[in-house]
């Protein structure tokens, strides 16, 4: 790979650790605060602030969730392109939606918040809450404004610090004014004498006070920031001779981007509200108080979803940062660099949410009862089940994160409204037929984030050939976090059995950390070239070092042959990307002059000439061009056939003319009529030309990375196979896999070679 590449490779994890790092950290402040306020409110009402964020987080959708997105993606493709007085305007267009969304939706919420609370979600007492979160819609609108646009940039630390910055605030303001709140509601109750909560809803209200404050002293972090900014901006904006675009452009652009993701993720947050308004009606029809059900959704969203939440900043962080960085690379063109993002994105989060499943798993009842009061046997019981929705979670967070990298933006509301459907289904079967009470919420959001797992795992196998790799990604972690599971299990019963008490929830988590970080090592996980590029990833190997994990005596020799095959699939990076630079590099003349030399050492060819059937492909970009073969063998009598590809495989279709083609996968001209009628199979009588970057004496040639026409070409028993290239491709040694099929003959702009 390139210095170029690995530096972007780099770049990219480096943000989204340390998004990541500070989304932990928020996520472990909110965790440390919420545990004390949900001791204030009481699990009644943690119901009512529970209720009024879940709305909050609907409202939100229309005003802030879509915009760090969608501000990310415009301006870091115009960045690319080095338009950065359209940078700019993106920033201007987007302040101004913020402003007219976020204030139309702040005043729809206030002023309907009693409407809301009665009448959608049953609990009327949280309306308090739901009118201190209306301004707050507003003000972070313009904080998902900003929070986009330097992320576009490529920098993820003004994110970092701001949500830091926004939680400390949020953490000491939400603790002082619950606590305050509630004793006042305490005393209205008194004076009222009411049997109506009204601590617990004056609490809830004044723990949503320090989310909105928290929100603004971020805006105000970011303001001075940009301000400080501005002269740097303002120069990049008067250098910038290639500002083409209108307002009216960037906000239909915006508008068009924005559509999509807020119905995707308005999918996600509104199957919780459902879940929750559902779950209310259906206790109530069934017979239970207003005051159990509220306290078991309490539960619900205080403790099962408080915790779930902490492995997700991972998901969330890298979904963040790995949007602007593929979309970037694919206005260059650059598909082994979006592969390689791709995998390393998915990896990563799933390093973090396998063990995260396996030790709510095995330690759900220590930490619940490490840090909650009350009733901790139901939570627990919710965060075994629910274990796994951590994985499902994460997995389809970032795989929604890559369809809208890839500009497939209604992909993931396509999968997130037909898996709404399956969990609707599921949750009411499980409520009404097996009676399952608030374990069916659970167990449906399981059902809900693994059906959006396959289905853009399929998407994205489908759009852009990737394919997924397994053993690295999913299976050793998992060995690693059972292994981790067992200790964990064995070392707690040992430190109960010696009465250490909540010593042996914290000694156990701690000690299951150290193993899983071995084992995961010891298992190849994670192999030296992968730390290295992590943020303290050369201290981090110098450590593990000093105990031979990576040394040839210990780790190294259990990944041998990982590392060659990861040291392989670099060098045929490295060597893609400096053929692709050549190819770029060829002026129009050249590149029409030298694809004239190889069309014509094709055609005069015996094999060629002697074919009945040729399979070709349809050139893009600065590949030879194949548009004279394709004509010459159609005005000779021969048929010709271009392949489709299907799932992973490429399929041959006949065309009769140039114009039955029309954009496919990765933008390649694909046949329109792709049936079976129209369907060619290779034969002894075929001749199968190919692309390649890059070509060696012995036949072997170097792909885009998909591994298609390895697996078309598997059986080897027809020797018609032909690679067509610029003479320039040509490198000592192409780097090979079992199952690469070399070709019979290379035809460059200079020689015909036979193998």
């Amino acid at each position: 790979m390139s210095s170029e590449s690995k530096k972007g490779n780099r770049d990219f994890l480096m943000q989204g650790a340390v998004l990541a790092a500070a989304g932990m950290l928020t996520r472990l402040i909110g965790l440390a605060y919420r545990i004390p306020m949900n001791n204030i409110l009481g699990d009644e009402g943690q119901g009512f602030y529970g209720v009024a964020f879940e709305i909050y987080s609907i409202a939100l959708l229309l005003t802030s969730y879509s915009l760090p997105l969608a501000m990310s993606k415009l301006v870091s493709s115009r960045k690319a392109q080095g338009k950065m007085g359209d940078v700019a305007k993106v920033l201007k267009t987007g302040l101004m939606f913020a402003l007219v969304v976020g204030g139309a939706v702040a005043l729809i919420v206030f002023l309907a918040a009693d409407k809301i609370a009665t009448g959608v979600m049953s609990m009327h007492l949280s309306i308090y809450a739901l009118r201190v979160l209306a301004p707050g819609l507003l003000i972070v609108a313009f904080l998902g404004v900003l929070r986009g646009f330097f992320q576009g940039l490529g920098t993820m630390y003004p994110t970092a610090v701001s949500q830091i910055l926004e939680q400390i605030i949020n953490a000491v303001v939400s603790l002082l004014a619950a606590s305050y709140f509630f004793k006042a509601g305490a005393r209205a109750m008194k004076a009222a004498s009411t049997g109506e909560n009204l601590a617990g809803a004056y609490g809830a209200a004044g723990g949503t006070l320090g989310t909105v404050t928290g929100a603004f002293a971020a805006l105000v972090f970011l303001i001075l920031l940009i301000y400080l900014m501005r002269g740097s901006l303002k120069r990049f904006v008067n250098e910038d001779s290639k500002q083409t675009e209108a307002y009216s452009v960037i906000l239909r652009v915006l508008l068009v981007t924005i559509a999509p993701v807020i119905l995707s993720t308005a999918i996600y947050n509104i199957s919780q509200v459902m879940d929750q308004a559902v779950f209310a009606k259906i206790m109530s029809i069934q017979g239970y108080k207003e005051s159990s059900y509220s306290a078991m959704l309490g539960m619900f969203s205080g403790k099962y979803n408080t915790l779930i939440n902490v492995p997700l900043a991972i998901a969330n962080a890298l979904a963040v940062s790995v949007i602007p960085s593929l979309t970037a690379e694919k206005v260059k063109g650059d598909t082994p660099a979006m592969f390689s993002k791709m995998g390393l994105s998915i990896r990563f989060a799933m390093v973090i949410a396998i063990p995260s499943f396996i030790g709510y798993l095995v330690l759900a009842h220590p930490i619940i009862d490490l840090l909650y009061t009350g009733n901790i046997d139901k939570p627990s019981l919710m965060l075994q089940i629910g274990s796994a929705s951590v994985v499902f979670y994460c997995l389809s967070t970032v795989t929604n994160a890559l369809l809208q990298g890839i500009d497939r933006m209604m992909t993931p509301v396509r999968n997130a409204a037909i898996s709404l459907f399956i969990h609707l289904v599921s949750l009411l079967i499980m409520l009404i037929v097996f009676h399952l009470t608030i374990y069916a919420v659970v167990i449906s959001n399981i059902v809900f984030s693994l059906c959006m797992c396959l289905f853009n795992q399929h998407s994205i196998k489908r759009f852009t050939g990737y394919q997924q790799e397994y053993r690295k990604t999913f299976v050793r972690p998992l060995v690693a976090a059972i292994i981790m599971g067992l200790v964990a299990f064995l070392v707690y019963h040992l430190f109960i059995f010696l009465h250490l008490g909540h010593f042996a929830t914290l000694l156990s988590l701690l000690i299951s950390v150290i193993v899983y970080a071995v084992a995961l090592l010891m298992l190849g996980g994670l192999s030296r070239k992968e730390l290295m590029v992590m943020p303290g990833g050369v201290r981090i190997v110098k450590l593990i070092d000093r105990f031979h994990f990576l040394s040839p005596s210990g780790f190294f020799q259990l990944t041998r042959r990982v590392e060659l095959t990861q040291q392989i699939n670099c060098l045929s990076d490295e060597i893609r990307k400096e053929i692709s630079d050549l190819r770029n590099a060829m002026s129009r003349q050249d590149w029409e002059e030298k694809s004239d030399f190889i069309s014509k050492n094709v055609i005069s060819m015996p094999v060629y000439q002697e074919a009945e059937t040729v399979l070709i492909f349809m050139s893009i970009s600065h590949e030879p061009d194949t548009q004279e073969i394709i004509r010459h063998a159609l005005a000779s009598g021969k048929t010709v056939a271009i392949p489709k590809c299907e799932d992973r495989d490429l399929i041959f279709y006949r065309i009769d003319s140039t114009d039955e083609v029309s954009p496919g996968r990765f933008s390649v001209p694909e046949p329109v009529n792709a049936d079976d009628l129209h369907r060619v199979r290779m034969t002894d009588k075929s001749l199968v030309i190919l692309p390649g970057l890059a070509f060696d004496k012995k036949g072997f040639r170097l792909g885009y990375g998909a591994g298609f026409y390895d697996r078309y070409l598997k059986d080897d028993s027809y020797r018609n196979k032909l690679m067509i290239a610029f003479s320039f491709q040509e490198v000592d040694q192409v780097p090979t896999h079992p199952g690469d099929v070399p070709v019979d003959w290379i035809v460059t702009d200079k020689e015909i070679t036979e193998v």
